[in-house]
């Protein structure tokens, strides 16, 4: 049975009801072509006063900024960290998907940049650029763009997971690049029909929400570990944990201040240490939308590399 709300787009009442703002959640591997934005949320979003984002992409440094974080030093180099069979499969995979060589220090940066130039050949895009259409939507109607976090502060805690640790994630990520294809696939299928998504590990069917109320906690096996393979707990807590407590606490002082729309990754949504229940727990009324169905949606398939790797 399909679920009759979004579980992707909600509306947030401030504790004394005279405020009300908003919050969805778009997918981090999202090319702008695939965006959906309904009619109904681009009024919401105009209704707002400001708009809240994880970081402001259009702006023309914010590449060379996330590069510059994640280069490493120069007497660093990942075929340290491997064996010789396990480099030499990583090289070839690099070399023949996206033509990279990870020999030339131009391209000596840490995994997870390393991850992202895969994800973007098999997207076709930049990670988080959808974004971007809704960006320019908020300026051209002179909507105040605010900042979650800088551009490299998620990297500045990512890299400080050992590098032994990351390494050997970004191994595991290639081995599995076919079942990455796949479930990147089934993402873009719930993304364009939110009521597939299992709504009832996310809320309550009685809402709005009131405390005392335990949410599932999210699998780490779901949207995050699709695109690594597995997680380790620290890339957990920095992705999501820790992460979803600091945005909860800008939000707060954010809806304290005026409407405002807020967009954030859909998996920070959810979970015991999410979105939702920091703001729950902070006294807010949350009420998800009801579903729209997006009918007729073609989901091609995504974008292969090396046929070698499948």
């Amino acid at each position: 049975m399909y679920s009759q709300t979004d579980p992707l787009f909600w509306e947030i009442r401030s504790k004394d009801n005279a405020k009300t703002s908003y919050l969805i959640g778009i997918p981090y591997v999202l090319c702008p072509k695939d965006l959906i934005f309904t009619e109904i949320e681009k009024q919401k979003l105009l209704k707002s006063d400001q708009i809240y984002i994880q970081n402001d992409i259009t702006r023309p440094t914010f590449i060379t900024e996330v590069l510059s974080a994640n280069k490493l030093p120069d007497n660093v180099r990942l075929k340290d960290y491997y064996s010789t069979k396990d480099y030499a499969y990583l090289k070839s995979f690099f070399k023949d998907s996206i033509n990279v060589d990870l020999d030339e220090d131009r391209f000596n940066f840490a995994p997870i940049v390393l991850y992202n130039m895969v994800i973007a050949q098999m997207i076709g895009c930049e990670p988080q650029s959808a974004e971007t259409q809704i960006i320019r939507l908020a300026l051209d109607n002179n909507k105040k763009i605010c900042e979650f976090e800088k551009s490299t502060e998620i990297y500045e805690h990512l890299n400080k997971i050992e590098l032994e640790t990351r390494t050997s994630l970004l191994l595991q990520f290639v081995k599995n690049y076919r079942q990455v294809r796949q479930t990147y696939t089934q993402m873009k299928r719930d993304y364009y029909r939110p009521e597939r998504i299992q709504i009832e590990t996310l809320l309550k069917s009685s809402l709005p929400l009131k405390e005392p109320y335990s949410f599932p906690q999210q699998s780490r096996t779901e949207y995050l570990s699709k695109f690594t393979s597995t997680l380790s707990d620290l890339h957990y807590k920095f992705l999501v944990e820790e992460r979803a407590l600091n945005w909860a606490t800008k939000m707060q002082r954010a809806l304290e201040d005026k409407p405002t729309f807020f967009i954030v990754p859909e998996y920070i949504l959810s979970g015991n240490q999410g979105l939702l229940v920091h703001l729950s727990k902070m006294g807010y009324e949350l009420k998800p939308f009801e579903n729209i169905f997006k009918n007729n949606v073609n989901v091609q398939n995504p974008k292969k590399t090396d046929n070698s790797y499948n």
